[in-house]
This record gives C-alpha cells, sequence and structure tokens, in this order.
C-alpha cells in the first residue's frame, strides 16, 4: 500500500545547511547597471560573469525569497547534456550545425560548472559518475536507438549498454539503456549559494526577500519597483523561469509546470544491495512523464516524477494534486523497487520549471524592448544549459548590445510559439492527463535481476571532483 502523503517538506539538500545567511532586504533607491531578477542557478551564474566580464558595472540580484529556494534547490542535482527537443525534430528544424552546437553547448555546461566548483572552491558534494537513460518498452527503445544515431551522425558517441549491463549495473530492470559518462551530481542547494558566495566576492550585490512587482521601462532604463523602493537599472535580466508569475513576459509560451520529488530514509548497506542497482549516477527512464532517480545527502535515494501539472492558482486545490501525486510517485518508486517498500519516505517536495511549445527556453531581449531581457523556459534541463547560456549571454548584458551573441542557437530569441489563454486553460492540462494516461498503460519496470549480482562501490575519493579546498534527459 503506497504511504500516504498529504504533507510537504523542504528538500533535503536544506536540512543540514543550518541557519542560511540572510541578506539585506532592498529599500529606498538604488541605481544600478545591471539588474537580474531571480537568484537561482541561472541569474547567480549571469550576475557572477557579469562581474567577471566587466568588475566595473554595478550588478545586483533580487530574490523574492533567498537563494536557491527556487527550482535550482528543488532539483535532484543530476547535471547532465540533453535538450528538450527530439535531437531529430532539433536537426530537421534548424539543421546538424545547429544541432551539433546545441547538444555541445549541454555538455559544456556541466564541464563549467565543474570549473566554477573547482576555481571558487564551492563545497557541494559534486561527484563525476554518469547518467543512464532506460527503456521499459520496445516503443522507447526505438526511440532511443534513434537518438544515438543522431548523435553519433553529429560527432557524439554515447556508449550503448548490452544486455551484461544492464543486468550488473541495472538489476536488468530495463529492456535496454544508454549511458552519458562524466556527469556531475550536486547538492543543488549548496551549489547555488556557493556560486552566489562567489559572485558577492566579485562585486555583487544581493538583496533577498524582495519582490520586484513592476517593471517601468523608460527612455533611459527601467525602474523595477519594490515593496520597499525602486531600482534604476539601464537594463534587467529576468531570471524568474516558471516563478515569473506576472514579470513572465511570456505568458503564452513560457508555462509553469509543477514536478515532484520524494526522498527515503537513509538506507543501509543491506537495503542498498537489495535494489538491484549499483547505486552510481541518476538513472531516468523513457516516458513522457519519466522517473529519475540517484542516491543522494545522507545516502537517501531521491526519486522524481509522475505527472507534471500547470499550477491552478488555487492552494487548496494545489495541495490536494501535489498529495495524489506524491503518492504516485512512491508507487513508481516502489515498481522500480520493490525492496523499499518498508523504507519510510522522510520528505517530499515540489517546484515549479518553465517549460515551452517548442521545448527549447526563450533566452533574448523582450521584444523590441533593448532594455529587458529574459532566460527561461529550461524545459527541466536548467542546470546545465542555464550555466553555458548565462556565460555567452553575460556579454550580451554587460556591453548592452542588442542583439543575442549566442552563435546559431534556437533558444537565443526574442519569444517562441505560444497558446491563446483559452487554450492554455483547458487544453494544456487535458493535454497532460493524456500523456500521463499513456504513461499509466506502458509497461511497468521488469522485475529486477536478483540484487546478489550487483556489487555495490565503495566510496572512491578520486570520483569527489573537487573538496572544499580546492532534467535529466529524455531521448525522443
Amino acid at each position: 500500500m503506497t504511504q500516504k502523503l498529504d504533507w510537504e517538506t523542504a528538500p533535503i539538500w536544506l536540512w543540514d545547511q543550518g541557519s542560511a545567511p540572510i541578506r539585506p532586504i532592498q529599500h529606498g533607491t538604488d541605481r544600478v547597471d545591471v539588474l537580474v531578477v531571480g537568484a537561482g542557478l541561472a541569474g547567480t551564474a549571469t550576475a557572477y560573469y557579469l562581474a567577471e566580464n566587466r568588475p566595473d558595472l554595478r550588478v545586483m540580484v533580487v530574490e523574492a525569497s533567498q537563494v536557491g529556494l527556487g527550482a535550482t534547490g528543488r532539483s535532484t542535482g543530476i547535471i547532465g547534456p540533453g535538450l528538450g527537443m527530439p535531437m531529430r525534430s532539433l536537426r530537421r528544424r534548424y539543421g546538424d550545425d545547429v544541432a551539433a552546437e546545441a547538444f555541445a553547448s549541454t555538455l559544456d555546461g556541466a564541464a563549467e560548472i565543474g570549473r566554477l566548483i573547482a576555481a571558487e572552491g564551492i563545497d557541494c558534494d559534486a561527484r563525476l559518475e554518469r547518467q543512464v537513460i532506460g527503456a521499459l518498452t520496445e516503443r522507447q527503445e526505438r526511440r532511443m536507438r534513434r537518438h544515438t544515431r543522431d548523435l553519433a551522425e553529429l560527432g557524439f558517441d554515447v556508449p550503448w549498454w548490452d544486455r551484461s549491463m544492464l543486468d550488473r549495473r541495472l538489476g536488468g530492470a530495463y529492456r535496454a539503456a544508454f549511458a552519458y559518462e562524466n556527469v556531475l551530481l550536486v547538492d543543488p542547494y549548496r551549489l547555488v549559494t556557493g556560486l552566489a558566495v562567489a559572485a558577492e566576492r566579485r562585486g555583487v550585490r544581493i538583496a533577498e526577500r524582495t519582490r520586484v512587482t513592476r517593471l517601468e521601462t523608460l527612455p533611459d532604463g527601467v525602474l523595477a519597483h519594490t515593496p520597499g523602493g525602486v531600482i534604476e537599472a539601464d537594463r534587467v535580466l529576468l531570471a524568474v523561469d516558471g516563478y515569473g508569475e506576472k514579470l513572465n513576459p511570456h505568458p503564452s509560451s513560457v508555462v509553469p509546470v509543477r514536478t515532484h520529488v520524494v526522498a527515503t530514509a537513509p538506507l543501509t548497506a543491506h537495503q542498498r544491495a537489495a535494489l538491484g542497482w549499483d547505486g552510481v549516477g541518476g538513472v531516468i527512464d523513457q516516458r513522457n512523464f519519466f522517473s529519475y532517480y540517484r542516491l543522494g545527502a545522507g545516502g537517501r535515494l531521491v526519486f522524481g516524477g509522475g505527472p507534471a501539472r500547470v499550477p491552478s492558482g488555487d492552494p487548496q486545490r494545489e495541495t490536494r494534486t501535489s498529495a495524489a501525486i506524491f503518492e504516485r510517485v512512491v508507487e513508481e518508486l516502489h515498481l522500480r523497487f520493490p525492496a523499499l517498500e518498508g523504507v519510510a519516505i522522510e520528505a517530499c517536495w515540489s517546484g515549479l520549471t518553465g517549460g515551452t511549445l517548442d521545448r527549447l527556453p526563450v533566452v533574448g531581449a523582450v521584444g523590441d524592448n533593448q532594455r529587458v531581457h529574459f532566460a527561461g523556459g529550461w524545459c527541466g534541463h536548467g542546470l546545465s544549459l542555464c550555466v553555458s547560456t548565462a556565460e555567452r549571454y553575460a556579454r550580451v548584458l554587460a556591453h548592452g548590445r542588442s542583439t543575442a551573441s549566442g552563435g546559431s542557437l534556437p533558444w537565443f530569441r526574442s519569444r517562441a510559439s505560444g497558446l491563446p489563454a483559452a487554450v492554455r486553460s483547458t487544453g494544456l492540462p487535458v493535454y497532460l492527463r493524456a500523456l500521463d494516461a499513456q504513461d499509466r498503460t506502458a509497461s511497468r519496470p521488469p522485475t529486477p535481476s536478483a540484487p546478489a549480482a550487483v556489487q555495490i562501490p565503495q566510496a572512491d575519493p578520486t570520483s569527489e571532483l573537487v573538496s572544499h579546498q580546492g532534467g535529466e534527459d529524455r531521448a525522443a
């Protein structure tokens, strides 16, 4: 029987952090060159690169809550390659050169995060492991094989696992799988808060508990109104993704979607051995609303997935909906790992991400307004994409150029195709429910092979990317 979950906790990444530093609230009048709204990984990284490129600029970040408490700190901390748009669709629509550059940018993002962690001495439990993509059905396997063929034709070699590897690493729980190697697993909250401290060392000012209520564009700048005052900025970047609400300049095309994650109590060595999985890296299946999992803080199994939902705006309804989805996620967890039926679920949390129709982000000036910019719609791939994007787009904001400097990357654009409000409010939920129904009829994970065949790896100090001294991809 599925554990009843009618509550929501903070993400496990926050549990052992003690009292996080509380930064001042903005009040009065401030004058800056660049204002970044949103202190998730996208906004914090952009501010960091702005200060690195132009230390003479006055850069300020404002956050309605606190650094890292949005989508970044609510993620699972799997930083791997991949895009929301299927690779075959990307090639057909934009050509092979653009498709190759787009995929390479996700590799670059993961590598750049590793460089930042080492350069700034960010202690975020970073490890280089792997990301496994698994198929439950024959249809999913065909899609995965098409995806890896596309990557091979673009010059990216992705190893396909044979049956012996499936049995040894995953306990035979999938009919097919491939793996991206050298994928980063991190504590995402400590990553973004560590990067925020690094940005402050470079002169960036961060104000927390400061919600921008309104932007007012003037001929010579932008006024950002807050409850305590106003910020005069030459240019503004909205790095709010699914949390934009009234500030979202693309309400018809960047839609907030709520996703859900649960975490078990810490697993004993015996419980880990009974999983039928070697516990290395992150694993993602190929359903529409895929399940994904990894071992996280304290040896807990972190398991996300279930049907995505567009927020209703009704808090009571949201609570009921999330409670039902949490139970669904736990049901999926037990289907994948029957040995964990009796293990307590200690945490469950949800977060908002921004999604677009074509499953690519939107990064660029807002329409013809060259003073207000937007970066979001990460479609569940924000951890790697937003950092590679921030590195490039910071140069745009630093020098005030009026056009995006993202090469031919297709998400450097002023807008994306959208849906009328009536369709968003009625048609989109119906579509999401249809995808969920398709997932329910798909094959369940096969019974894992005998766990005795699985070797639990011992702690390897060389797998630690750095010490304090120094999505989720879906193939379609």
